[in-house]
């Protein structure tokens, strides 16, 4: 009797840590005329007809870093990669969460893209949502994009 108890106490504990371990729950709204794909577990993902494709994650804020730290970081990245920043601007979800959206310019195989990125630098969590697809495919969904950034919620 006591080993069952034990065995279901043990069960539960593992259960809660591995709850606990899979770190913040966020949704966003689907923006117009995407799909989502819904096997990833990790992640939001969205993709449209024209393979213009989005990603909503986060990771630890570890080390710690403040929005501008982390922005500052990416931007070195990117341009390092033969990315041009093109914008860049503050944006609020709905539930004011602060972040900077910023988007790049990039030219693959005779054919101009558009990567865009908003980063949200919470204390525990940065949340990151990418976007990105042919540019004149990219501009077409630009709108909706944004609209689905704003609806942004972390749970």
């Amino acid at each position: 009797m006591c080993s069952v108890r034990t065995n279901i106490i043990f069960l539960i504990a593992i259960v809660f840590f591995a709850w606990a371990a899979c770190g913040p729950s966020f949704v966003m709204d689907t923006p117009d005329r995407f799909a989502h794909f819904d096997r990833e577990k990790q992640a939001l993902k969205f993709i449209s007809a024209e393979g213009v494709r989005m990603k909503v994650s986060a990771v630890k804020n570890d080390p710690y870093g403040d929005l501008a730290m982390w922005m500052g970081a990416v931007n070195n990245h990117l341009k390092a990669g033969g990315y041009h920043l093109q914008s860049s601007r503050d944006i609020a979800t709905s539930e004011n969460m602060k972040g900077l959206y910023s988007e790049y310019f990039h030219h693959y195989n005779a054919e101009s893209y558009l990567y865009s990125l908003a980063l949200f630098a919470e204390r525990d969590y940065i949340y990151i949502v990418e976007g990105g697809g042919v540019k004149k495919e990219y501009e077409k969904r630009r709108e909706g994009i944004l609209k689905s950034l704003q609806s942004l919620s972390v749970k």
